[in-house]
């Protein structure tokens, strides 16, 4: 029994070392059959950084030789914000090929450009534009539902997280699982990480976890996905498993 056990251990490390050895690392993601590759995030990062709208640059003065152009700095996008909407996009796509929901209402390509210091023909603001015009049709008609206890907790945690300053849990628990906003916010988060689970949605462990902001701090905030958040979609493995691609 002793060496049947042993040789049980000694295969499945062989199993976790072959699956650690097969993860390809030009793999950023894989939603279902189809891959995001690092080619694909760099192509977009580029297309960003080269693609921007000139600076204004002051009329010369009379007499003196034009100024030179300020320069321009780098995009306000990350790898991850480029991981985050092409995983969206397939997994929102896939969706739509599947139960043929008409796309709702996308993001204004020109306002994510603004905000980014990108060009609105730019493959990132495209693909934004497309992901928020899917998720728009995807989650119409969604129903309210009211949070667990630990989706209530969560939230009042990241409000405490973030400097809010919130009465005592017990005091308040009854007032977040009543409200509305949060009702619509907690029914989103669930849709968007069953569809995540049923796509079989695996990253690169620099991207774990993908999290999709549905509820800002700042009501304001221009972008709903980004910023201090008090509901989050998580999509993804977790970081510490090993997934191969």
């Amino acid at each position: 029994m002793r060496s049947r056990l042993a040789l049980l251990a000694v295969a499945g490390l062989a199993v976790l070392a072959l699956s650690a050895c097969q993860r390809d690392p030009s793999i950023a993601a894989t939603v279902g059959s189809d891959k995001i590759t690092e080619d694909q995030v760099d192509a977009i990062l580029a297309d960003a950084q080269l693609n921007r709208p000139a600076p204004n640059t002051p009329a010369p003065a009379p007499g003196n030789p034009s100024p030179s152009p300020a320069p321009l700095g780098p995009v306000q996008i990350d790898r991850a914000d480029v991981v985050r909407y092409l995983v969206l996009d397939k997994m929102c796509t896939a969706d739509q090929e599947r139960r043929h929901f008409p796309s709702g209402q996308g993001a204004d390509a020109s306002e994510i450009a603004q905000l980014k210091a990108i060009s609105p023909n730019s493959q990132y603001a495209k693909v934004f534009a497309h992901v928020t015009a899917c998720l728009n049709g995807e989650l119409t008609g969604t129903q309210p539902v009211t949070p667990t206890d630990a989706e209530a907790r969560e939230i009042y945690d990241r409000a405490k997280a973030n400097g809010l300053q919130v009465a005592a849990y017990d005091k308040i628990k009854d007032q977040i699982k009543a409200d509305d906003t949060i009702k619509q916010s907690i029914a989103v988060k669930r849709s968007l990480e069953d569809q995540a689970r049923a796509q079989n949605i695996v990253l690169n462990p620099r991207y774990r976890p993908v999290e999709v902001g549905l509820y800002p701090i700042d009501q304001s905030q221009p972008i709903p996905f980004e910023g201090p958040q008090l509901i989050v979609a998580t999509l993804g493995q977790s970081s510490d498993a090993i997934q191969p691609f």
